[in-house]
């Protein structure tokens, strides 16, 4: 079993995007990352702290694997890698950041559901 004592949470949160191109999943992942870091580092900015260690770029931060964007297949090759790396026994996605529609947000959410998460039962 992942992360070796059942009863110790080993897990990490990562921006997802899921959709039938990698192109198309990494144009849209990086727009909407964008925005999320912008508003997330705001305040740090704003009182003069040095940026915390969040990728700024969609590039750096699918280096980082700090986001994953993809097809069904590449996204959950990635998750099972990190989780196997890692030895994680949860993996939260988040679905809805930066300027993401409810669109884009929910028919990402749609296709990891019907297509990724039956990967992982």
């Amino acid at each position: 079993s992942h992360g070796g004592n059942p009863t110790t949470r080993i897990g990490v949160a990562r921006h997802v995007y899921v959709t039938e191109t990698q192109a198309e999943a990494e144009r849209i992942a990086a727009r909407g990352y964008a925005a999320w870091y912008e508003n997330f580092i705001h305040l740090w900015r704003q009182h003069g702290v040095v940026d915390p260690a969040y990728p700024a770029t969609l590039d750096a931060a699918l280096a980082a694997d700090a986001v994953i964007a993809g097809t069904p297949e590449h996204v959950a090759a990635e998750i099972a890698r990190q989780v196997d790396v890692a030895g994680l026994n949860y993996f939260v996605c988040r679905f809805a950041y930066g300027d993401l529609s409810f669109e884009e947000s929910s028919a990402s959410l749609e296709l990891f559901a019907g297509e990724v998460m039956p990967r992982f039962a």
